[in-house]
């Protein structure tokens, strides 16, 4: 072979920028993941399920508030920072009118907790009400960061403060175990994982603009809204089951049972930001047609959680058990309906970004509230045992939402939305 066709060949076989980009944030979500899982089983291994399981309710708040607080914030920074010069200015208008309303919300949270007294936490106090309070507002700001470090291209950075988020939370814990601390000890160093924000202060700086530069609110607020309903369906199964039962020893097994089977789909969130540039070119050229590819992706989200329905009675039990022990294996038709949403959930994912790249986040919005009402409807019409009871909810919710999307974008053919169509890169 010639130097020249030598040379050509190796340079087509390079990783590319944008690969190498998503093979980090990649990296960085496993190691956030590993470090959470770690902190969950030594967490119900040291203290028990029962003693756990105020913390499971909490820690079911934070992938909630990660991607439905953090997911949007983190795409619309990094959009608009990459979409033109005035890109800081119309992020620093954002931030000033939506930051209020998220304190206002993870406050309102907190105090809604603290008012159930022990129906939620199994026990009163403001100490858990005020961690869920932290840990929300702590999710908004990894948005922040993730989302000023990726406008400014640093994915690698943003990949390492992914990492570090949860290591940083997992070391603490360790050494609350070590000194022999109780329960309440452990749950508090979940405040500790977006300090690492300390590190990046550049990330959090934006030029100060004029008010007209908040003009995209709209389609942020629908983006957000729609984010923060899909995690509520993803990761609300344990706190109906502590509101319906209690925290008991059941409530731990659904909620790690959730944990592990959620690992796929956190990576796929970390590494979404990185399908949009393309996507949205796709699409806007007419090379991909929104309705078929939402069509496709609701279909095989159907089969596909069928199929995962069918499969974890069989193959989860003693994984569960290995990772977090035997007491904290739910049971068979729990696991089944956890494993069935959590597939639909990726299919939800996907089409969710297809509306996003399409500048059509309010379909979203609405399909997410139609998967809300399903989970409602279901959790009321399905007579059975409460733990089966929320899986087969969370099921059927994630399902309707992605045939909802599949319907909003069929239903409103090509038009656009003005919200996002500005942030587009």
């Amino acid at each position: 072979m010639r130097p020249e066709a030598e040379k050509r060949s190796w340079v087509l076989r390079r990783p590319t920028p944008a690969a190498k980009h998503a093979l980090s944030l990649a990296a960085g979500t496993v190691v956030t993941g590993v470090a959470a899982y770690a902190y969950v089983a030594i967490g119900t291994r040291t203290y028990g399920p029962g003693e756990f399981a105020p913390i499971a309710v909490l820690w079911s708040v934070w992938p909630a508030a990660a991607a439905g607080l953090g997911f949007p914030l983190e795409q619309w920074i990094a959009r608009e920072l990459a979409a033109g010069p005035r890109g800081e200015e119309r992020v620093y208008a954002m931030l000033r009118s939506v930051l209020p309303a998220i304190v206002v919300a993870s406050v309102a949270a907190g105090l809604i907790s603290w008012a159930a007294g022990d129906r939620v936490f199994g026990e009163p106090g403001p100490l858990y009400p005020s961690l869920l309070v932290v840990v929300s507002l702590g999710a908004a700001s990894m948005g922040v960061l993730r989302g000023g470090l990726a406008g400014q291209g640093r994915y690698h950075a943003s990949a390492l403060a992914t990492a570090l988020e949860n290591s940083v939370r997992f070391g603490a814990a360790l050494v609350v175990i070590a000194a022999g601390w109780d329960v309440k000890a452990y749950a508090a160093v979940l405040v500790l994982g977006p300090l690492v924000g300390l590190l990046w202060p550049t990330a959090f700086r934006y030029r100060p603009s004029r008010a007209e530069d908040a003009k995209g609110a709209t389609g942020l607020g629908e983006l957000a809204g729609a984010a923060l309903l899909a995690q509520v369906v993803l990761s609300a199964a344990p706190v109906i089951l502590a509101a319906m039962a209690g925290a008991t020893a059941a409530v731990t097994a659904v909620f790690v049972s959730l944990a592990l089977l959620r690992a796929p789909y956190l990576v796929a969130v970390g590494v979404s930001v990185r399908a949009l540039p393309r996507l949205t070119r796709s699409l806007a050229s007419g090379a991909t047609a929104l309705g078929p590819l939402l069509w496709r992706i609701a279909v095989a989200s159907a089969v596909f959680a069928a199929v995962a329905a069918a499969i974890a009675p069989v193959a989860l039990p003693g994984i569960v058990g290995l990772v977090f022990g035997d007491d904290a294996v739910p049971a068979d038709g729990a696991l089944a309906g956890l494993a069935a949403g959590v597939v639909a959930a990726h299919g939800a994912l996907a089409a969710m970004v297809a509306l996003i790249a399409a500048g059509r986040s309010r379909i979203a919005l609405r399909a997410w509230i139609a998967g809300c009402l399903a989970n409602a409807a279901l959790l009321v019409a399905i007579q059975i045992d409460p733990e089966v009871r929320v899986a087969v909810a969370f099921a059927g919710a994630e399902i309707v939402a992605v045939a909802a999307m599949a319907i909003g974008a069929r239903l409103a053919g090509r038009s656009a939305q003005p919200g996002l169509e500005s942030a587009t890169a």
